[in-house]
């Protein structure tokens, strides 16, 4: 096999009473690939992944709590090879987190509160992009610490939130101190009908983690520190569920700082990556649904712009155009079906400060699962049933029809 993965996961869960749970999990996992290159160099990858988390949440009458923390271990094992005598030093990171947040609501549920306060703390080694050469990051420790206090109200049909997100980093590449506000507006003068606007934003960090996410393939050349999003916005009317059915109509704003999307970079030895990206843009789409007893399907559409710093940081690729259908069949009580599709159109990456376009994506999946008993199930899956194969990253073509099968078993 020329690119695998393995993983183990284990999660625990305890209730100690109706108002409070004690989780936990742990994870690891290791990948054995072949390294993307521009060139005819090729490098056998290793990347090692552990995550643990420990988390507290509970609840009494109309008060509120949680606590989390968290620390994860990403690392290649090896050197990246640009070329047969050129190595950069393969990127690794420590991340450590610590969240807590209260909040409530009156008796009366006319007013509500929330303060949430984070601690982000990274170790990490490598190389980082400054936009035209690559700069050696030696044991650097970035940080952030954040703030959000946010208050609400519900004035009949008329909910509203107000609040801000402050971040105070150190380490970090641009300002040490961002604000991004925090609103949610939603009018629901029925059931079935409801207009919405929201906006959210903030720093936050970029771990290797994120960039794996995309393609198991994408990390292995930069390091990253975090990305900044002054405004996230989005408003629409949603209707339903009717019968059945529902919908949602929406327009999007986005604005985002170093966020990592598809570039080829370096002049004398270009290799294709994620590279931090200053951008913004406007969009629309619509999202539909319909479900009953045995059947439910999906379906959305995205419209968006596009440019070399026209985008969303959720579309790596800077796809203009993005639509998704789903249908999930349950014929009988213990076995379901599901058949997915999905498109991403006028992708691009960005090189030598122009865009390259890069082909279509138009992916077909099946999968079915067969539930035994309450504790042991088996699956099956088909990914990419229409074998087209178009980049993923510059210079790396998808795989072909795949599968996966296994069961599963629940201690």
């Amino acid at each position: 096999v020329k690119d695998n993965t393995v993983g183990v996961q284990a999660d625990f869960s305890h209730n100690f009473s109706d108002a409070a749970r004690l989780g936990a999990v742990i994870a690891y996992s290791h990948a054995a690939l072949t390294a993307p290159t521009l060139r005819n160099t090729e490098q056998n990858q290793s990347i090692n992944d552990f995550n643990a988390a420990l988390s507290l949440d509970g609840h009494r009458d109309h008060f509120g709590y949680g606590v989390k923390a968290d620390i994860g271990r990403f690392s290649l094992g090896d050197d990246i090879k640009l070329s047969d005598e050129v190595l950069v030093g393969a990127p690794s990171e420590t991340i450590f987190g610590l969240n807590a947040a209260v909040g409530g609501t009156t008796a009366d549920s006319v007013f509500r509160y929330r303060l949430e306060a984070g601690l982000d703390m990274k170790h990490r080694g490598g190389c980082q992009w400054t936009g035209s050469e690559f700069a050696y990051v030696a044991k650097a420790n970035p940080m952030i610490v954040s703030l959000d206090p946010t208050i609400g109200f519900q004035l009949g049909k008329l909910g509203i939130d107000l609040g801000a997100k402050v971040d105070i980093s150190s380490n970090l590449e641009g300002s040490s101190f961002h604000v991004a506000p925090r609103v949610n507006i939603a009018w629901t003068p029925s059931s079935r009908f409801a207009v919405f606007a929201r906006s959210d934003g903030g720093a936050e960090m970029t771990d290797l983690r994120h960039i794996y996410n995309y393609s198991p393939f994408a990390p292995g050349l930069l390091t990253y520190d975090a990305t900044f999003s002054p405004v996230n916005a989005r408003a629409g009317f949603a209707i339903g569920p009717v019968g059945g059915f529902s919908a949602e109509i929406y327009a999007r704003y986005a604005s985002t700082r170093r966020a990592p999307m598809l570039a080829v970079i370096g002049q004398e030895l270009p290799a294709g990556t994620l590279a931090p990206t200053n951008i913004k843009g406007w969009g629309a789409g619509i999202r539909l649904g319909w479900s009953c007893r045995v059947v439910s399907v999906s379906g959305m559409a995205e419209v968006l712009q596009h440019g070399l710093d026209r985008g969303f940081a959720d579309n790596p690729d800077r796809a203009g155009i993005l639509a998704e259908l789903s249908t999930q069949l349950r014929p009988m009580e213990r076995l379901g079906v599901d058949v997915s599709w999905k498109f991403r159109g006028k992708r691009a990456y960005a090189c030598n400060d122009e865009l390259t376009a890069m082909r279509n994506v138009s992916t077909l999946n099946l999968g079915a699962e067969y539930r035994i008993d309450e504790r042991l199930s088996a699956f099956l899956r088909f990914e990419n049933l229409l074998a087209r194969r178009p980049e993923i990253l510059p210079g790396l073509t998808s795989n072909g029809l795949h599968g996966l099968t296994g069961v599963v078993f629940k201690f």
